[in-house]
């Protein structure tokens, strides 16, 4: 089975740390969501006809889609492939999007799990952020989704943010666990490139907390959700027993998906696609037929990296038999690489996974790229 992903991309206004493709103008809304239908209607063959997975609709702020604009979405989907009880269906939402009528909205159009950013609770570095909600609207859509029909919630934090403390980090962690949510991200504040704080970083007029600290937090993280019955099966991700997010699941066990959208990303069959990331660009191309995404085949050597970068991200780790599919060069290479690794308990060999020592994982990047077939 498989998954679709729809990229929606308005934003009320741009987060400092964002560098995702998005517009904070809204006027061509109802003609975009036009072209995501077409290009379903397009591409509807690239996946089998059978029950998804997972559909997730991710940006962008894809709780700024009106009902009608959601409901045509989820009922193309249905249409072209199937939905049913099982099927996950995300809507990432922001926390001023969130009434009390919004979540019926999104309930009666299908969704039945919902991303939350909240990032933090603090006044101060949401402000920092140029994130469009505060603490009091993040209070109040947690406490409305508990009351909703919608049960499936993740929420998203950060941490190493500008001007941290280990207080103010412990605060974050403790008001979000008091809600009891079945799942949550734990980021790590990256400085992106063409980012606002990308720009401040160059003028010097950014003050990045230490590798010392953002490890602390990190560690704290961990802990704490630990203690309180998380599973941490993804570098960010920790889920409550039977938990786990099936759609992010999927992209790191490399299953086939749809990404439908301006900038959207697909994998299908080994081929990568991705369609242009200008919004109307993407409207005169759906409305002209004109519908022309880049994609490459996967090479075998990018498919062994792909599957060392994301194994080791994940508790399971790296499956021994897609390994066993790869050409004796490569499995050669593994092993070369691999055994000074074994050796130090860096990496452990079960009978059916290569896994990372999870004190290992915060530099699991770093572990990967020497495990990786370069030529």
């Amino acid at each position: 089975m498989s998954g679709i992903y729809i990229h929606i991309p308005y934003c009320r206004q741009a987060c400092h740390y964002c560098n995702f493709h998005f517009s904070t103008s809204i006027k061509n809304k109802g003609t975009l969501v036009s072209s995501l239908i077409k290009e379903l209607e397009l591409r509807h063959q690239e996946l089998p006809k059978s029950t998804l997975d997972s559909i997730y609709l991710g940006g962008g702020t894809p709780s700024l889609l009106t009902r009608k604009e959601l409901t045509s979405i989820i009922t193309k989907i249905d249409k072209s492939w199937q939905i049913d009880t099982s099927t996950e269906i995300t809507l990432e939402a922001n926390p001023e999007d969130i009434t009390k009528d919004s979540l019926e909205a999104w309930h009666t159009a299908g969704v039945n799990r919902l991303s939350i950013g909240i990032q933090s609770f603090h006044e101060a570095d949401l402000k920092y952020m140029n994130r469009a909600h505060n603490a009091e609207q993040s209070h109040q859509a947690l406490k409305l989704i508990k009351e909703s029909q919608i049960k499936a919630v993740t929420a998203d934090l950060m941490f190493g943010l500008i001007d941290s403390t280990m207080e103010a980090w412990e605060m974050n962690l403790d008001t979000i666990l008091s809600y009891d949510l079945d799942h949550l991200s734990i980021y790590n504040l990256t400085v992106e490139e063409q980012t606002v704080f990308a720009n401040w970083k160059l003028k010097n007029k950014l003050q990045e907390p230490t590798t010392e600290l953002q490890y602390k937090q990190y560690k704290l993280a961990d802990q704490k959700l630990h203690s309180a019955g998380y599973d941490h099966y993804e570098i960010s991700n920790y889920a409550k027993p039977g938990r786990q997010a099936i759609h992010n699941t999927n992209y790191w066990n490399r299953k086939s998906y749809l990404g439908v959208g301006p900038s959207a990303h697909s994998y299908v069959n080994g081929v990568r696609s991705w369609n242009i990331a200008n919004n109307a660009a993407y409207i005169k191309q759906m409305e002209e037929g004109n519908y022309s995404p880049s994609s490459e085949t996967i090479s075998e050597a990018d498919h062994y990296n792909e599957l060392i970068m994301l194994g080791l991200r994940t508790k399971k780790g790296i499956r021994k038999s897609d390994l066993s599919q790869l050409s004796s060069n490569l499995q050669l290479h593994f092993e070369q690489a691999v055994e000074p690794k074994l050796k130090e308990n860096i990496i452990k060999s079960t009978e059916e996974y290569f896994q990372l020592d999870p004190n290992h994982w915060y530099v699991s990047d770093n572990i990967s790229s020497e495990l990786f077939f370069v030529k």
